[in-house]
């Protein structure tokens, strides 16, 4: 099949299973947004080696495989929003080097690893807003990064430097 945009938005997908999409090499923008996904095995996504947008907003996904996005190498567009994450692995967005808008806002996160965005140097976009967040410190100068969200979080305090060493 050599279409290059599916969009399953609005439905009652419920679970992603691994063979959903084996045939959708070409797929460049995927979207699944407004469904009731709660369940994405492992494997949903690893013959999408062209995907370059993969929209997952407004789901009930609590967990994300920490290999889930491995073979995902072209993608640039990752929405994530208005879920039930409460914690992501530390691997999760490791091959995703060329990821340029991260969208993970109106989540429950509570803590980020310092490493978790530790790939994403071309990252120009990154939404952590609504969320419970209480501290902002990571290991990576984002030096293309042009917008940074962090509003409606439990911040308590910004340690000398850390935003705006992480904004260049």
């Amino acid at each position: 099949i050599y279409s290059s945009n599916l969009e399953l938005n609005n439905n009652n997908l419920y679970i992603v299973k691994s063979y959903y999409f084996t045939n959708l090499t070409n797929l460049i923008h995927l979207s699944l947004e407004s469904n009731t996904i709660s369940i994405i095995e492992e494997l949903a996504f690893s013959s999408l080696h062209s995907l370059q947008t993969l929209n997952l907003e407004n789901n009930c996904i609590f967990r994300l495989d920490p290999n889930l996005f491995t073979n995902l190498i072209n993608l640039e567009y990752l929405y994530l929003s208005k879920n039930l994450l409460t914690s992501l692995n530390q691997n999760l967005f490791l091959n995703l080097t060329k990821l340029k808008g991260l969208f993970l806002g109106y989540n429950r996160l509570f803590d980020l690893n310092e490493n978790l965005f530790s790939k994403q140097a071309n990252l120009e976009q990154l939404n952590l807003k609504k969320n419970f967040l209480k501290k902002f410190k990571i290991n990576i100068r984002f030096s293309k990064l042009k917008s940074l969200f962090l509003a409606d979080n439990q911040l308590t305090s910004i340690e000398k430097n850390d935003l705006i060493e992480s904004i260049y």
